[in-house]
Formats: structure tokens, C-alpha cells, sequence
């Protein structure tokens, strides 16, 4: 792949999450939960469920970034009440 057609690539999925907030971050909450709740479901075995309920935050920040940048990070982390560094 081109590296001109890789940076065309990023930049358009910027724009589709911009445009798209809402629906970014319902597809991303549910893929990222639903991709460690399916093994753990098919092997039968018992895992702890966080890694699974971190979906919607990461779907979150990842959503936030791409769509407002550091700002909307920071606005983010005050919202819930993150401890400033």
C-alpha cells in the first residue's frame, strides 16, 4: 500500500467518525465488549467480565480523539473526574 493512500485512508475514517459520533461509538462499545465476551462464552470457561465492560470507555476516548482532539481529551477526563497529572 501507497503511504499516501494509507494517510487518505486515516484521514477518512476521521471524517466518518466526525460526522458519525453516535454511531462510532455504539459499533466500537459493542465490538471491542463483544470481542473478549465471545470466546470466553464459547470455551466455557470463567474470566473476569472487566476487560469486556471497558469497551464503551475506550469506544469513548477513541471517538472523543478523533473527533475533537486533545481538547475534547481533556474536557473528557473532567467530565469524569480523572485526576489531573
Amino acid at each position: 500500500m501507497d503511504p499516501a493512500e494509507a494517510v487518505s485512508t486515516d484521514a477518512d475514517l476521521d471524517v466518518v467518525i466526525r460526522d458519525r459520533q453516535l454511531v462510532a461509538f455504539l459499533v466500537l462499545a459493542v465490538l471491542l465488549s463483544w470481542v473478549w465476551w465471545v470466546p470466553v462464552a464459547l470455551t466455557g470457561e470463567t474470566a473476569s467480565h472487566v476487560p469486556g465492560l471497558l469497551g464503551p470507555l475506550v469506544a469513548a476516548v477513541v471517538v472523543t480523539a478523533a473527533s475533537e482532539g486533545r481538547a475534547g481529551l481533556r474536557r473528557l477526563r473532567g467530565r469524569v473526574g480523572a485526576p489531573r497529572w
